[in-house]
């Protein structure tokens, strides 16, 4: 009896596990966001890997845009698998018999090819032909990318940019999406300290995106999903967006210290008033608009490694427009005031000899010497640095809140005797795009010092306005003797910057090349080390003071 209940349920057993299998996965019902994230994953793959479509054989764009509205129409799990093999078809093909002895592993350990063994999505022989393709290696060339010589970091002379118009339409728009998704998922070094995982941003902006109503909800959306990789060079300029956000700037500079905007700098270099607002004075409101509203708004558009740099940017943008007038409310001792001020046009507020004034170097109290790398010129180093009364002070302060100007190489030759490498790279493989190559690293050292080396103590100035060459710059210095770095945390970007043009006169960037100290660690998104956390308070900028810099010399004194 009991043989006989045993023999019943594994019947029924066997029917229910026959019944599933009588719904084969070729009858899988797939979303159409499904179908287009996979379509952009093969058809990216194919662009970088395929040999006919690196070799520029193909408009690989109009076989994109062509692709589109099939995909779009895949009702299940079939049809996409025979849109998959069409597009591959339309690349060349893949025949596993001319590929020799390569055969793909039965593991796909590279997280960037994972998508290849999701047999939800693909069956097995797609699977497989994609697999033969990704264990071939290429020649390095591809009509699609090049890559700088010497530096490694990638450029994409060769995609169209479609600016004719500000609104493109939805597939151009999907092109635009697909383009950068791809380039970022196969040339960004820093994919792995991304705050998400790219295959779900993918996902999460391609029902967006095909909502964008007009050209500028395209472009919000665009530069939300270009700041998705948490990248500070990821810059984003076009007609549409620089008008939205206007090229008129407030008389001040702002920085987000004791978490509020405050005023730390009036621009007096203007023929208008400025309406008595002071350094010092906290933005409560801008346009009738709080201040911290208007902070979170304008926050969720910009790109930054880090909260530091994105506070800052944010600082930057967030009290410009269209127009030539603004309001602002500050509170000053305690009491609210409300000002009318002018605004400028960019490139009036921020003139070049405005931008560069100021005196490159000086002897402060104490004999102690303080250099401002933001205006340094490579030409000034040399008179500088064998200047008797700089050489004889206790310590030279050397100012990184700022972008210098190749000046790294020609002061680094006069602070030490020894060469010492102080950075490595991680690069692109051009042989096999989602790879990377750790390259050769950089020296610093005493050539062509004629046997001048400073002896005194080294200092450097950093905060959330040092970045990319500044930080790199600072890395440099840190390998000096007697070398201190003071301030707070850097903008975490580092890296040559790599450009890329999307449809609708977008234009924007990455760090194309990730950049290590000696020792591996990374300064990307967390910034230069620091051996002296000081930052400045709003009392201090009520007094006029640099509390950074008054450390400094504390520090070299003591």
């Amino acid at each position: 009896m009991r043989l006989k209940k045993t023999a019943v349920l594994f019947i029924v057993l066997l029917i229910i596990f026959s019944g599933s299998l009588l719904e084969p996965a070729s009858l899988k019902k797939i979303e159409r966001s499904t179908n287009l994230s996979t379509l952009c994953k093969v058809w990216g793959f194919l662009k970088y890997h395929h040999p006919e479509v690196t070799k520029g054989y193909h408009d690989w764009d109009e076989v994109l845009i062509s692709a589109i509205p099939k995909f779009s129409t895949a009702a299940d799990y079939t049809e996409l698998n025979n849109e998959i093999m069409e597009l591959i078809q339309s690349a060349g093909g893949i025949n596993y018999l001319d590929y020799g002895d390569t055969f793909p592993d039965t593991q796909i350990s590279d997280p960037n090819f994972a998508w290849m063994e999701d047999y939800d999505i693909l069956d097995w022989y797609t699977s497989l032909l994609l697999k033969i393709l990704k264990s071939k290696k290429l020649d390095g060339t591809n009509h699609y990318v090049s890559f700088i010589e010497y530096a490694g970091n990638p450029v994409f002379e060769n995609e169209k940019p479609y600016s004719d118009y500000e609104y493109p339409g939805e597939n151009e728009r999907l092109l635009a999406l697909f383009r950068y998704w791809n380039i970022i998922h196969y040339f960004f070094p820093y994919k792995d300290v991304m705050d998400k995982n790219w295959e779900d941003v993918l996902d999460e902006f391609i029902p967006k995106i095909l909502r964008a109503g007009n050209a500028l909800e395209y472009n919000l959306i665009m530069r939300r999903f270009t700041a998705s990789i948490n990248d500070g060079h990821a810059s984003f300029r076009s007609t549409t967006f620089d008008n939205y956000w206007g090229v008129y700037f407030p008389p001040f500079d702002v920085r987000y210290i004791e978490k509020r905007y405050v005023i730390t700098r009036v621009y007096d270099n203007l023929n208008t008033t400025n309406a008595g607002i002071r350094p010092g004075d906290v933005i409560i409101s801008f346009n009738g608009q709080n201040a911290d509203e208007l902070r979170d708004f304008t926050i969720q558009y910009m790109a930054a490694s880090n909260e530091a740099r994105l506070h800052y940017n944010a600082g930057y943008f967030m009290f410009s427009g269209g127009n030539d007038k603004c309001s602002i409310t500050v509170l000053r001792d305690g009491i609210e005031k409300t000002f009318t001020l002018d605004r400028h046009h960019f490139y009036d507020l921020y003139a070049e000899e405005d931008r560069m004034a100021g005196e490159i170097w000086k002897i402060l109290l104490g004999n102690i010497g303080y250099i401002n790398m933001g205006i340094l010129m490579p030409e000034d180093v040399d008179p500088i640095m064998t200047n008797t009364e700089l050489l004889n002070t206790k310590g030279i302060i050397f100012d990184l809140r700022n972008y210098p100007n190749r000046t790294l190489y020609p002061i680094t030759k006069y602070l030490t005797l020894n060469s010492v490498q102080f950075a490595k790279y991680k690069i692109p493989d051009s042989e096999n795009p989602g790879s990377f190559l750790c390259s050769l690293s950089s020296w610093i050292g005493p050539f062509g010092n004629n046997g001048i080396n400073y002896k005194g103590k080294v200092v450097i100035l950093v905060d959330e306005r040092s970045k990319s060459r500044s930080e790199f710059t600072c890395m440099a210095f840190q390998k000096v003797p007697n070398a201190t770095t003071i301030g707070s945390q850097t903008a975490g970007a580092d890296g040559n910057v790599s450009r890329v043009s999307l449809p609708g006169g977008i234009r924007t960037s990455f760090s194309g090349i990730g950049v290590f100290y000696f020792d591996d660690t990374p300064s990307q998104r967390v910034g230069v080390k620091i051996d002296h956390i000081v930052r400045p308070t709003i009392s201090g900028i009520r007094q006029g003071r640099d509390e950074v810099l008054e450390f400094a010399v504390n520090f070299i004194k003591n």
